[in-house]
């Protein structure tokens, strides 16, 4: 719940009456939604950052990059595979990770 109450980062939901809200998340809720976009098929929530000054940015993902081998071997369970940053107002806020889910 900490992590909750720290993060800087929003999902945008629409609710049944077509109004908007903003929902508190986390940067692993948004690289959980990235990485099961494959699986669930779908669409991806608008997910938006907040900077120091208070003002919200969309947050987008750049493209991933294969992540070395694990030292720890295939065994590590998620197996992390790959990696995208996740950029708000031209700045990294954080980082997608892939995984074998």
């Amino acid at each position: 719940m900490r992590a909750l109450w720290e993060s800087r980062f929003f999902e945008r939901r629409e609710l049944e009456d077509g109004t908007k809200k903003l929902w508190p998340c986390t940067e692993d809720r948004i690289s959980r939604a990235y990485d099961l976009q494959d699986l669930d098929g779908e669409a991806l929530p608008e997910f938006l950052y907040c900077d120091d000054d208070g003002a919200l940015h969309p947050v987008t993902v750049g493209k991933s990059e294969r992540l070395g081998a694990d030292p720890d071997g295939p065994d590590e369970v998620p197996f992390v595979y790959a990696a995208s940053n996740m950029v708000a107002n031209g700045k990294v806020v954080g980082r997608v990770l892939y995984t074998d889910h």
